[in-house]
């Protein structure tokens, strides 16, 4: 099994009912590829982490980075994983207002950063800090 974590940028930005149309159908999709993870969307950018079987995982991911409804797709951290960080979840999601996300979950400059760079992190590091928010 194998983790990825990446952002991108929409193209346009998403209203809330575009996005959760969007999500409705890729849990869909998810569930078909024995997918889980979780989606956060803050002021058209999003951070997603995506786990399962790696090559359906690995597929997966090169659909996003192909998808047309957003740009600067950038990997923050591929790993293996020896169980699911997010079972149950085929994707979780959460609009979060941006002053909530610099404040209280990602550093200030982290998406800049991602984008800037692939970043090194620890192991679980991103994704821990994404469940920590989704619990709140």
């Amino acid at each position: 099994m194998i983790s990825i974590i990446y952002v991108s940028s929409a193209v346009p930005q998403f209203s809330e009912s575009t996005l959760q149309d969007l999500v409705e159908r890729c849990q869909a999709t998810n569930e078909h590829l024995a997918v889980t993870g979780v989606l956060i969307y803050s002021d058209g950018n999003f951070m997603q982490v995506i786990e399962g079987p790696d090559l359906a995982t690995h597929a997966l991911y090169d659909r996003i980075k192909r998808d047309h409804r957003h740009c600067d797709v950038t990997t923050i951290n591929v790993q293996p994983l020896e169980e699911r960080q997010f079972p149950g979840w085929s994707m979780a999601y959460n609009i979060v207002p941006p002053r909530t996300l610099r404040d209280h979950v990602i550093p200030h400059a982290f998406l800049d950063r991602a984008r800037q760079r692939k970043l090194s992190l620890p192991k679980g590091s991103a994704s821990s800090l994404i469940y920590a928010f989704m619990q709140h």
